[in-house]
C-alpha cells in the first residue's frame, strides 16, 4: 500500500509505511532489507490569508500501531479518549509529541478526530465522521501486520 490521507476542512493526515532505510546490519525485530516496519503519520494544516501551513510527522512502531487500532473501536462504542506520547531530545532539549484520538462533542455536534500537538505549538486537529475515524484504526492494524 502506498499510503492514504484523511482531508478534513481545514487539515489532513497522510498515513504510509515509513521509508527509512538502514544500511547496518539489521537488529531483530527488523527485516534484513533494513526497513524498520514502522508507520508514519503526516499531519498538515492548509495555509490560508490568516495563518501559515503546518506539518508535524509521528513515526508508530506496529505496536503502537496495533494500539491505536484497539483505542479506535473502544472509543467508537463508549467515546472517551486515548493520547500516546513520545519524547526525544531536539536542539532544545526534550520535546515531547502527543497523538491523541477522540470522540468529540461540543455545541450539540459530536464527532471523531485524530490529533497531534508537538511541544508548545498549536495542535492540528483531523476531525472525521466514524466511518473514517474506524477505517484509520482498520488500516493502522494492516499496516502493524504488514
Amino acid at each position: 500500500m502506498k499510503g492514504y490521507t484523511v482531508y478534513a476542512k481545514n487539515s489532513g493526515m497522510e498515513i504510509k509505511v515509513a521509508s527509512k532505510v538502514s544500511e547496518e546490519k539489521p537488529a531483530a525485530g527488523k527485516s534484513a532489507t533494513g526497513k524498520e516496519g514502522r508507520i508514519a503519520l503526516r499531519f498538515f494544516t492548509f495555509g490560508n490569508g490568516d495563518s501559515q501551513s503546518q506539518s508535524l510527522k509521528f513515526i508508530l512502531n506496529p505496536l503502537e500501531a496495533y494500539s491505536i487500532y484497539l483505542s479506535a473501536a473502544e472509543i467508537a462504542k463508549k467515546g472517551g479518549k486515548q493520547t500516546l506520547i513520545h519524547k526525544f531530545q531536539g536542539d532544545e532539549g526534550e520535546i515531547t509529541s502527543r497523538l491523541t484520538i477522540e470522540k468529540w462533542e461540543k455545541e450539540g455536534k459530536s464527532g471523531y478526530a485524530y490529533s497531534l500537538k508537538r511541544g508548545e505549538a498549536n495542535a492540528v486537529n483531523v476531525p472525521m465522521d466514524m466511518v473514517s475515524f474506524l477505517y484509520v484504526g482498520e488500516l493502522m492494524k494492516a499496516l502493524s501486520l504488514e
